[in-house]
């Protein structure tokens, strides 16, 4: 008997001891995990321009995204080889910035201090909690206090501010979107005022609601400041609200002319900053919607297949107006096919026309 119970003591003392130790490595791991936040290391990007943010620790992998000159990276590993590129030599260390996370070339880093007002702005946004409206909030006041106008990090600092509220949008969309349904095609809701406050706003398509950026916002926010990211966001403010829906287009094609001028103007302003290829990207899809049309917004009548006489109106300011335009030779030559052939449309000036801007699906 005496041994029964001395054995069912030391198998609760053994099962106290287990627990003990789990509970005991538990804490070990989170004061870890804390002691590697508090002594995160960040980098400065002295790159000209940018820096590529790579996937894999290889010059040719491919771009997660585009690290502008001032960005604060953290590093969270180190390759063991030398390399040398371009001239310079370095090894590649792997990086996180705001959650993205991948490869870049030392000798393109410059490490920062503990004080640095931008790692330390990067070290709150983490501390803030998912898909809460509230966090937005948060952050764009620890901008303003943080960061003064003659603030050499304010340009990054709201870059990371405007990707912090994109990473914010698609936590917080599934979770209104059943509001949003509810109230379908409405833009002055109770609901859509809170978001504008935050800077989201909603775009409804095809029976389903979306939460995007509101421009508006960051220009109220940046009203006292000056610099060139300053002038991206301005710009997506005119032209980077969705303007299609269910294969149709909801603007004239003079408003699409216009867009695509501002857009070019940009970028002809703008060759430093990663922001000018986003807008080259906006300059190609506008303007293949310029000459191409959508199904349900096609260029030519289908009744006589002539080109439309708003779009052949447009086309004709195009190259009156737009000279200067990257796409100038093509439309010069697009329009050229159309009034050769007396503005018919031919299945020889759609290929021409779609495969331009599709070179892989030329026959």
């Amino acid at each position: 008997m005496q041994n029964l119970l001395n054995f069912e003591l030391n198998l609760k003392i053994s099962f106290h001891n287990s627990i003990f130790k789990i509970l005991f490595s538990i804490l070990i791991a989170f004061s870890n995990s804390a002691n590697l936040n508090a002594d995160s290391v960040y980098s400065k990007v002295i790159a000209d321009n940018w820096l590529n943010l790579r996937e894999r620790p290889e010059q040719n992998s491919s771009i997660i995204v585009l690290l502008p000159k001032g960005t604060r990276v953290e590093l969270l590993e180190q390759s063991d080889k030398t390399e040398v590129i371009n001239g310079k030599a370095g090894k590649w260390v792997e990086v996180e910035w705001l959650g993205n996370r991948g490869w870049v070339f030392d000798a393109y880093l410059e490490k920062v201090n503990e004080e640095d007002q931008l790692a330390g702005y990067l070290r709150y946004l983490k501390t803030l909690k998912k898909g809460e409206l509230s966090s937005i909030k948060k952050a764009e006041e620890k901008f303003l206090s943080a960061f003064d106008t003659n603030s050499k990090d304010a340009e990054n600092a709201f870059r990371s501010f405007t990707f912090f509220l994109n990473m914010q949008k698609e936590e917080i969309n599934p979770k209104l979107n059943e509001k949003l349904q509810l109230d379908y095609g409405q833009y002055n809701t109770k609901l859509v005022n809170e978001l504008k406050y935050s800077g989201l706003t909603v775009e409804y398509c095809e029976g389903e609601s979306s939460l995007v950026e509101y421009y508006d916002y960051y220009a109220g926010i940046l009203s006292k400041y000056s610099f060139e990211f300053k002038e991206y966001l301005l710009l997506l403010s005119k032209v980077g609200d969705p303007y299609t829906c269910d294969g149709g287009i909801g603007i004239s094609w003079e408003e699409m002319r216009k867009r695509i001028s501002l857009i070019e103007k940009f970028i002809k302003n703008h060759e430093t900053i990663p922001d000018r290829k986003r807008a080259e990207e906006f300059r190609r899809a506008y303007m293949n919607d310029y000459a191409n049309g959508l199904d349900n917004t096609p260029v030519c009548d289908f009744r006589n297949q002539t080109l439309l006489p708003e779009v052949r109106s447009s086309f004709k300011k195009f190259l009156t107006d737009n000279k200067s335009s990257f796409y100038f030779p093509f439309m010069e030559k697009l329009y050229s096919m159309y009034e050769k052939n007396n503005f018919k449309c031919s299945r020889e000036i759609k290929n021409y026309s779609f495969t331009f801007f599709y070179p892989e699906d030329k026959k």
